[in-house]
């Protein structure tokens, strides 16, 4: 396995592993534009006009991304694959993708890297089923960046309605923390909960 201290998730695959993937890692990397355009273009034809990512867009986030993370891996860089997935993470929760697409769009990505697989790999089952286990961890770090992200920018517009909330004046409140009502005795009840606070 992978040495002690590693990145969560990286527990599915043996240093082996990547070694044995090196072909097919350095053939995504130095086709990767043509990888995306394939990808893209499935991406397209799953999602079509619901589709969060422009042309543009998906090009400049995952062209990049791709050149970095094959980078990573080849070097055996896992700590600096894991930190590049989790920026990915957090760019794809910035531009609003949802999870279910992130999800669906990077079992396409598999499928688009798999189409330039160099011909001739020893053992072309283990190579697929190898590269699977690496698309999951990609998934599990992409996701747990995302949720993280999506949790700190929900927290962020909470606290942020509830600085404005803090500005109205308790004889024009209507709502406070949930509870409702804008009769005399409810904003007496809202001010007693504030000063008690």
């Amino acid at each position: 396995m992978l040495r002690r201290g590693q990145p969560r998730y990286f527990h599915l695959l043996w240093e082996e592993d990547l070694e044995e993937l090196r072909p097919v890692l350095q053939a995504i990397r130095d086709r990767r534009v043509e990888v995306v355009e394939r990808w893209y273009h499935l991406y397209v034809l799953h999602f079509g006009d619901s589709r969060s990512l422009s042309e543009p867009e998906f090009r400049a986030i995952f062209e990049d991304a791709l050149e970095r993370n094959k980078n990573d891996l080849l070097r055996g860089d896992m700590d600096a694959y894991a930190a590049d997935l989790h920026r990915l993470g957090e760019v794809l929760a910035e531009h609003h993708v949802t999870l279910q697409e992130i999800i669906a769009s990077l079992h396409l990505f598999e499928e688009a890297a798999q189409s330039i697989f160099p011909e001739g790999l020893k053992d072309p089952t283990w190579v697929y089923t190898t590269f699977d286990r690496l698309s999951h961890i990609r998934i599990m770090l992409i996701a747990d960046s995302y949720v993280r992200s999506q949790s700190a920018m929900a927290g962020a517009r909470l606290h942020a309605m509830e600085r404005e909330a803090s500005k109205i004046a308790p004889e024009k409140r209507e709502r406070f923390h949930g509870i409702v009502g804008s009769s005399a005795a409810m904003r007496e009840l809202y001010r007693r909960i504030q000063a008690a606070g």
